[in-house]
C-alpha cells in the first residue's frame, strides 16, 4: 500500500524535535530521572521506551507530528508514569502480586500464534527493549489488573448476559471486514503536480499497461517500475481490510473482479494498477471467540471512574517531584 508521509516537518526535522523532548531537562540528576514518587525515581530510560512507542503509534496512523503534540505527549506520559508508580506502590502495601507462573501462563497465551510472536519481537525492537523488560513490564500491568478487580472496584461484576448485550449493541466491533489480496503499481506525482505532469505520469502508466496486456507480468512490472516501497515484494502489499483498500485507491477498486488488474486509478498521489488477487469475505467473529475481550471492555468502563478518585487519593497522600 502507498505509504502516509508524516506532514508539517521534514524527517530530520521531526527528528530533531523528539531528541529536544527526550533531553528536556537532561541535566545533573534529571540526566536519568524525569521524576520521583515518594523517593522512588521514574528513570530517563523508561520515559523514552513509553515516549518513542507512542510517538511511533500516533505517526503509524498517520497524523501529524509537530512540536505542540511532542510537548502535550512529554506532560501527559510523566503524568501517567507517576500514576502507575503510585499504583504499584499500593500493591506492595497491600501484597498484591503476580507470580512467575501466573505471568508465564499468560505471556505463553501471548506468544501462542506466529503473529503475537512476530508483533512482540517488532515492538520490542521498535522502542528498544528486550524480552526480560517486557517481562517485567506486564507483570507490573498484571499486578496493577489485580490491585483494582481485588481492591478498588471489588464491587464490580461482569455478568454473561451484560457481556451478550454489550456484543448485540456492538456488532460492527465484532466482524472482521471484507480483505483484499492487493498487488499494485504506483507511479508517483509531486505534491504540486500540474495538470501536464500529472498527465505525463498517466501516459508512463498506460505504457506498463500496455506490457502487462501484451503478456507481461505484473509482479515483474511492479517490481521493475512501481514507486512504492512495495515494489520490493513485487508490488505484494498482502491482504488489507477492504476499507483502507479504498480509502487508498478510491472506490473503484473495490469493483475489480478477483483475479484481474483494474483500470488506472487517480489518487492525490499518483496513479496506480492495482490487480486484486484473492479475497476473504467479512464474517461476525463468534461470541465465544470474543467473550474474555467484552468482559475486560466493560470492566474498564465500569472502573475508570473509582480508580480515577482511588489514584487521586494516592497523590494527595504522596511526595511526587517532576524534574522538569
Amino acid at each position: 500500500m502507498p505509504t502516509v508521509p508524516i506532514r508539517r516537518h521534514s524527517f530530520q526535522t521531526l527528528l530533531v524535535l523528539i531528541i529536544l523532548m527526550l533531553t528536556a531537562g537532561a541535566g545533573g540528576h534529571a540526566a536519568s530521572i524525569v521524576a520521583e514518587v515518594n523517593g522512588a525515581p521514574i528513570t530517563r530510560q523508561r520515559f523514552q521506551v513509553d515516549y518513542r512507542q507512542a510517538v511511533n503509534d500516533y505517526a503509524r496512523k498517520g497524523n501529524p507530528i509537530n512540536e505542540a503534540y511532542l510537548r502535550n505527549l512529554r506532560a501527559r506520559l510523566i503524568d501517567y508514569l507517576v500514576e502507575t508508580e503510585l499504583l504499584l506502590q499500593d500493591a506492595r502495601r497491600k501484597g498484591v502480586a503476580v507470580t512467575d507462573q501466573e505471568l508465564d501462563r499468560i505471556l505463553a497465551a501471548e506468544r501462542s500464534t506466529a503473529r503475537g510472536e512476530a508483533e512482540i519481537s517488532a515492538g520490542l525492537e521498535a522502542v528498544g527493549l528486550d524480552w526480560d523488560q517486557y517481562r517485567e513490564r506486564r507483570r507490573q500491568a498484571l499486578v496493577i489488573e489485580k490491585l483494582i478487580r481485588e481492591h478498588i472496584a471489588r464491587h464490580v461484576v461482569i455478568r454473561d448476559q451484560d457481556v451478550e448485550k454489550y456484543c448485540a449493541q456492538n456488532p460492527e466491533r465484532f466482524r472482521i471486514p471484507e480483505r483484499l489480496h492487493v498487488r499494485h503499481i504506483t507511479l508517483r506525482f509531486p505534491p504540486d503536480a500540474d495538470e501536464s505532469q500529472k498527465a505525463a505520469v498517466r501516459d508512463r502508466l498506460l505504457d506498463i499497461e500496455r506490457r502487462y496486456s501484451a503478456g507481461g507480468d505484473f509482479a515483474e512490472l511492479a517490481y521493475r517500475y512501481s514507486d512504492d516501497p512495495s515494489r520490493q515484494n513485487s508490488g505484494d502489499a498482502g491482504f488489507v481490510d477492504a476499507r483502507l483498500a479504498a480509502q487508498t485507491f478510491g472506490e473503484r477498486v473495490l469493483e475489480i473482479p478477483t483475479g484481474e488488474v483494474g483500470p488506472p486509478l487517480e489518487t492525490p498521489i499518483g496513479w496506480h494498477l492495482v490487480a486484486i488477487e484473492g479475497r476473504q469475505p467479512a464474517r461476525d467473529i463468534p461470541l465465544d471467540q470474543v467473550r474474555e475481550v467484552i468482559r475486560k471492555t466493560l470492566f474498564r468502563q465500569q472502573t475508570s471512574a473509582p480508580v480515577k478518585d482511588y489514584v487521586q487519593s494516592l497523590r494527595e497522600k504522596a511526595t511526587i517531584v517532576v524534574h522538569e
